[in-house]
């Protein structure tokens, strides 16, 4: 899951502050079923060094008339299958199978941290790069109800960002956050809010990205 030495500089810095273990699928705890989700960074200017401006971050949201999380915004991805062969593939089932993507399109960069959710999952996040021309197609409009892909820059904004209160679980203890969206009028909050600012807070650390965030 190394960065391929020809991407563009601020997507090598990305991945130098991702976790790159090749975890495989580990036996879950007693109770916990394992999921997989991608977040999917897009250069969608097509430039040749894209910046916090111009990569852009996948989401997808829910219909909702859903029994189970209406209208929440998420990263694509799902619970593991029997017929995946590790973690990360299932992410990138999912993504195949709700925006599109190809397996072959995808640069795997490394892994963010796994979260543990209320309804018993682990959700086990990814983040992959597109390197060539490509656009997101709606495939499942039973699961997905519209794609929204706000720039780095957009989501590393404290002005959209705000901070709900706080929770223990899984003897760890969460503060909840939410971002505010343009695109949606639901906020980006829950387990796929932690995993946002797990990649963010690990971005600033790295010095070739840090100086554009002053």
């Amino acid at each position: 899951m190394s960065p391929h030495v020809d991407m563009p500089s601020t997507v090598k810095a990305i991945a130098r502050q991702l976790d790159h273990t090749d975890i495989g699928t580990p036996l879950p705890p007693l109770g916990y079923q394992h999921s997989a989700v991608l977040a999917l960074l897009i250069n969608t200017e097509d430039t040749p060094q894209p910046d916090l401006h111009q990569l852009k971050l996948l989401f997808t949201q829910r219909p909702k008339t859903l029994r189970k999380h209406p209208n929440q915004i998420c990263l694509p991805g799902g619970k593991l299958e029997p017929t995946d062969a590790s973690l990360m593939e299932a992410a990138l089932r999912e993504a195949s199978e709700e925006v599109g993507l190809e397996r072959h399109q995808a640069n795997i960069l490394g892994r963010l941290t796994s979260q543990y959710t209320p309804t018993q999952y682990i959700i086990t996040p990814y983040v992959a790069y597109i390197d060539t021309p490509w656009s997101p197609t709606l495939l499942d409009t039973d699961e997905v109800s519209q794609i929204i892909m706000p720039t780095l820059a957009t989501l590393m904004d404290p002005k959209i960002h705000s901070i709900s209160n706080e929770m223990e679980f899984h003897q760890i203890r969460y503060q909840n956050r939410q971002f505010d969206l343009s695109e949606s009028d639901t906020p980006l909050w829950g387990a796929t809010a932690r995993i946002i600012w797990d990649l963010l807070e690990r971005c600033k650390k790295d010095q070739d990205i840090s100086p554009i965030l002053t």
